[in-house]
């Protein structure tokens, strides 16, 4: 059974990710502004998102802020675009400044002969490419420390002794920008916090040793997400991170995310999971996005007092149209001096929530033994 959930996952995970960012269209009003473009937030207004045909957002504003640990919930009805928003702002459908960095948890990792913990600190590039450069550039010292050393024992003249200098400096001072910006980056204790993430989504010290092609999709759902959250990106996109872990997992991983210090935008069917690790909701709904600050529970009880709001102004303006109902011209006056007071030209509509309807047909009696 749990093979058999596990092959279904996995053939509708391959089916997202083979539809992928290329049938989703995206439009929008106006994009990140001139100030902004120094910030690590997400701006875009008048967004509109279609997968395919479907229309999933229209003309609605996006703020996502990536400071001050600000972690953002996205909930909504399935299948009315949330995934594919999470797709598209990976994919810079949207506006998204260059220097923002983006980590999508949406595939497995690949199975090769690379181990869990190698699989996870390859996935930083800049350690990986400045540890080779600081290799060489070691390399190529100790080379010209001990050529020099030669020449003079073979009393050569060797090199022009001021080139030679100069070349000497110039490595010399770009080895130790290399050795800040690895300090930076915490590179001393990268295979420390690699391991301790790892360690904390279920996988033991020789589990980590092991070969990613040894592990389960599901494994590999956990190494893709190790990496993701070893990287601390700017914005950490996750779809339905608990899928794949057990109840210790989900609870080192619901800690761990609440001390997330970058920007988060996370959609998981978990309320609990959601509550405690949200600060802001985003709400998708008739193909706008409404941003509530606070946990999971505030934004229920915001969207409840929102609804009562709505429909008490749905009921006030079809009783005043109703005096007006049997007389066309007070009636075209009446929508006009609503429309100049709002300040807008749509009408107010009574709240209805996304409701699934299952038919059940009727079938015509079958002969013994079918049931």
């Amino acid at each position: 059974e749990r093979r058999a959930r596990e092959k279904a996952l996995q053939a509708h995970l391959k089916a997202k990710q083979q539809a992928g960012p290329g049938s989703i269209q995206a439009s929008w009003a106006g994009g990140t502004s001139e100030p902004e473009k120094t910030s690590k937030m997400i701006a875009v207004e008048g967004l509109t998102l279609a997968a395919g045909t479907k229309s999933l957002l229209t003309n609605t504003p996006l703020r996502i802020h990536a400071v001050q640990g600000k972690r953002y919930g996205l909930v909504g009805p399935n299948g009315k675009g949330k995934s594919t928003l999470l797709t598209a702002i990976a994919a810079r459908l949207i506006p998204v400044p260059e220097h923002v960095d983006i980590a999508h948890v949406h595939q497995e990792a690949p199975a090769n002969e690379q181990s869990a913990l190698e699989c996870v600190m390859s996935a930083d590039e800049r350690i990986k490419a400045l540890k080779a450069e600081e290799k060489d550039i070691e390399a190529r010292l100790e080379s010209m420390e001990f050529g020099g050393k030669n020449s003079q024992s073979d009393g050569g003249e060797g090199e022009d002794e001021e080139d030679k200098s100069q070349s000497l400096q110039d490595l010399t001072e770009r080895l130790q920008i290399i050795h800040e910006t690895l300090s930076g980056l915490d590179s001393d204790t990268a295979i420390g916090r690699a391991s301790k993430i790892l360690y904390g989504l279920g996988f033991t010290s020789e589990m980590q040793s092991a070969q990613t092609k040894s592990f389960s999709g599901g494994w590999r759902m956990r190494i893709a997400l190790a990496r993701a959250l070893y990287l601390r990106p700017d914005f950490l996109l996750l779809d339905e991170p608990t899928n794949h872990l057990d109840l210790k997992a989900v609870f080192w991983l619901q800690s761990y995310l609440k001390k997330w210090k970058q920007g988060l935008i996370l959609v998981s069917h978990d309320r609990e999971f959601l509550n405690t690790v949200s600060t802001h909701i985003v709400h998708l709904h008739r193909e706008q996005l409404v941003e509530y600050v606070g946990d999971f529970e505030k934004f229920e009880s915001l969207l409840n007092l929102d609804k009562q709001k709505q429909n008490k102004a749905y009921e006030k303006f079809q009783k005043g149209l109703k005096t007006v109902r049997n007389d066309q011209k007070k009636r075209e006056k009446f929508l006009a001096n609503y429309k100049k007071t709002s300040g807008s030209n749509e009408l107010p509509q009574k709240w209805t929530d996304y409701e699934v309807k299952f038919e059940f047909r009727s079938r015509p009696p079958l002969p013994p033994p079918v049931l």
